[in-house]
């Protein structure tokens, strides 16, 4: 096991608990790195003036290959961690015929203490995708958006 038992309700309380201000802070983040230069002199000039921030708007503005790549190998890792666990899955999601059915934030009372590694690699695949859901995704969203705007006005 890589992490202790009581570190798996650490990580999935934190997450459950925190999960909405992170992803309010990727959004702004989103608005001013990516979007914001698309609309405004003023960030147009600190992100391209910036040697950190302007890597990162066109790393994402574009949304290439190697934007989209880490969600194709995520989604192979969901597709084993489904194989292993078809009906439920943590993070307060059940999976059944009708589709996937959100729970609040229950993540701890559920079975969520891996006691063998398919387990442990389902949770470690749902904090995955949690993270990816957070941070990777508003930010492929605002390269689109982006790209889509800059591609429209010409």
């Amino acid at each position: 096991m890589i992490l202790r038992k009581c570190d798996y309700i650490a990580v999935a309380e934190f997450v459950c608990r925190y999960r909405l201000y992170f992803f309010m802070a990727t959004c702004v983040w989103v608005g001013f790195v990516i979007v914001g230069p698309v609309f405004s002199g003023f960030a147009r000039t600190i992100v391209f003036s910036t040697p950190f921030l302007r890597p990162v708007h066109f790393f994402f503005f574009g949304t290439g290959f190697w934007v989209i790549f880490p969600l194709f190998v995520y989604s192979l890792m969901l597709y084993v961690a489904f194989r292993f666990k078809p009906k439920e899955f943590p993070g307060g999601w059940n999976y059944e015929a009708e589709g996937a059915m959100p729970k609040p934030c229950e993540v701890v009372e559920r079975r969520l203490l891996p006691s063998s590694l398919t387990e442990e690699y389902v949770f470690i695949t749902w904090l995955i995708g949690v993270l990816f859901m957070i941070f990777w995704i508003p930010q492929i969203v605002g390269g689109l958006v982006s790209f889509s705007v800059i591609t429209w006005i010409k």
